[in-house]
């Protein structure tokens, strides 16, 4: 009877998601998956274990257990790798801040470190300026003209200081925005008030004449 189902763990997902405060706590509930798993050799062994033993009875050599789950767990590890590097490649500050748009990529350069895929830091460097958005392009020719090598808290103090002068930008110019409407609203509401006094000012006199006129009116037929 197969039991390879049966013989698996049963695991709750993980219940924590990555954020930039808790990352200690998150890798603990991973890794204790991968150890369940089996995957625990993969994530801290750093040579693949020989493919061959020697046989204690002959001169030939027999295959090595160990190296052939090692070696299907170093092909899930691969797969796992071109999916987060494309990831990488692909991922868009859109409307994120540059907070949460550089979390994501730390999360990812350690997932692939964890799977023993490690990218450097100036790779990671080209792939968050490489998905920012057209606002940032002055900040991000600035940072790629610099002769030494960025790491990724540099970038992202960088990209923070240019977010915030962004953000004053789009605040000063709604102020004067508002501002000017407000402005262009007063005159016309002067001009307004205005009209209409000028219109019960004349209404005004002329009713004063109508009634001056039949005063007048009667007084003559009075008269005769």
């Amino acid at each position: 009877m197969d039991t390879t189902s049966t013989n698996l763990p049963s695991l709750h997902p993980i219940s924590v998601k990555l954020d930039r405060t808790n990352y200690n706590f998150w890798k603990t509930q991973v890794y204790a998956t991968a150890c369940a798993y089996g995957f625990n050799d993969l994530l801290l062994r750093d040579t693949a274990p020989s493919p061959t033993l020697s046989s204690t009875f002959d001169a030939e050599s027999i295959s090595n257990p160990e190296y052939l789950a090692w070696l299907r767990k170093d092909q899930f590890s691969k797969a796992r790798a071109a999916q987060l590097r494309l990831q990488l490649q692909t991922l868009k500050k859109g409307d994120s801040s540059i907070d949460d748009y550089i979390l994501k990529f730390r999360g990812i350069s350690d997932q692939l470190h964890n799977i023993g895929q490690a990218i450097p830091e100036s790779d990671l460097v080209n792939y968050v300026l490489a998905g920012l958005g057209p606002e940032y392009e002055s900040v991000s020719v600035f940072l790629q003209a610099r002769c030494e090598e960025l790491s990724v808290d540099d970038t992202q103090f960088a990209l923070q200081t240019h977010e915030i002068r962004l953000l004053n930008q789009s605040t000063a110019a709604n102020t004067t925005a508002f501002t000017a409407s407000s402005t262009q609203q007063q005159p016309n509401h002067q001009a307004n008030i205005a009209y209409n006094q000028q219109n019960q000012r004349g209404r005004g006199g002329r009713s004063s004449n109508r009634s001056s006129g039949n005063r007048g009116g009667r007084g003559g037929g009075d008269s005769y």
